[in-house]
């Protein structure tokens, strides 16, 4: 079995219907408010115990992902550019990963917070 990339949720979110792995399919760059809908806001924010991840005005990536249930889902994070230490940016890091399987981790299972 060939390794998994992860993607870090910090909340269980409803989007994610529980699911524990997913494909990449697609990386698309975006901006709030102008580029994204309320709707998909609303969808891509909500967690299981009703509270809202607020994303400030700015420049954002959404993923685009299929998980192992055949549900797919969305998460929008923040387009960071490359910095010193790190090649790529993002966009450019997520970009290259379409079509690759991610490991769904849950920040507060995991009990040092690092990705296994």
């Amino acid at each position: 079995m060939s390794a998994f990339n992860t993607i870090k949720f910090s909340k269980e979110y409803v989007k994610l219907h529980g699911q524990r792995s997913a494909e990449l399919l697609a990386v698309q760059r975006v901006s709030i408010p102008d580029g994204v809908s309320p709707e998909l806001l609303e969808y891509d924010t909500v967690a299981t115990d009703g509270s809202r991840y607020e994303l400030k005005p700015g420049k954002y990536i959404l993923l685009v992902f299929l998980g192992e249930l055949g549900i797919p889902f969305t998460t929008i994070r923040p387009d960071t550019p490359a910095m010193k230490g790190k090649p790529v940016g993002k966009y450019e890091y997520y970009d290259r990963k379409v079509a690759q399987k991610f490991r769904i981790v849950r920040t507060w299972e995991e009990p040092d917070g690092q990705d296994n």
